[in-house]
């Protein structure tokens, strides 16, 4: 009768310690991983939406200055409200499409009395809320969070109220990448 095989060395025990500095090191490398991977994707992302941004922001400057010439900076606020009420509560191009027509709008007409007079400075945040808030309910905008934020235009452009420099052509847009 043949003998069992004899039974194998017991393993060597590894320490808590051990296991947790691996278990840290795991972590720690699949989240340089992700990092490094959302920054690549993130270029790429930025990359293919450029000349899009371009020239969205060559068409709001057309636009604004086409609106600005044939209207009072009064109308500025009511069209830039306007074209905000078509934005989606996430849809981020659009918003900032709409806060940079404000702005240019404003810049781009002949400057409007009062139109300033009761704007408080961004620095003062409760009359800045407040002031957002009265502004946005007078314009049958109470509680939008996008309209609130709309008005920062009208704050920036207040507190530096320096015309839009005169049209000045600007190059075409350069071609998308074909990759």
């Amino acid at each position: 009768m043949m003998n069992p095989p004899p039974p194998p060395p017991p393993a060597a025990k590894m320490s808590t310690g051990a296991k947790v500095a691996i278990v840290i090191g795991a972590l720690i490398l699949a989240a340089v991983v992700v990092c490094v991977g959302g920054v690549v994707a993130g270029g790429l992302w930025l990359k293919k939406q450029v000349p899009g941004l371009v020239e969205d922001a060559r068409a709001m400057e057309r636009e604004a200055r086409t609106f600005g010439a044939s209207h009072p900076q009064s109308d500025c606020v009511p069209e830039a409200l306007r074209r905000n009420a078509s934005c989606g509560e996430m849809d981020i191009r659009c918003i900032a499409r709409t806060n940079g027509f404000l702005n240019l709008c404003l810049r781009a007409t002949a400057p409007s009395p009062g139109l300033c007079a009761n704007v408080p400075p961004a620095t003062e945040v409760m009359l800045t809320v407040r002031w957002r808030a009265d502004l946005c309910a007078a314009q049958g905008r109470p509680n939008d969070q996008r309209c609130t934020n709309l008005m920062s235009a009208v704050q920036g452009y207040c507190a530096n109220p320096r015309p839009l420099s005169p049209e000045v052509p600007v190059p075409a847009a350069p071609a998308a990448p074909t990759n």
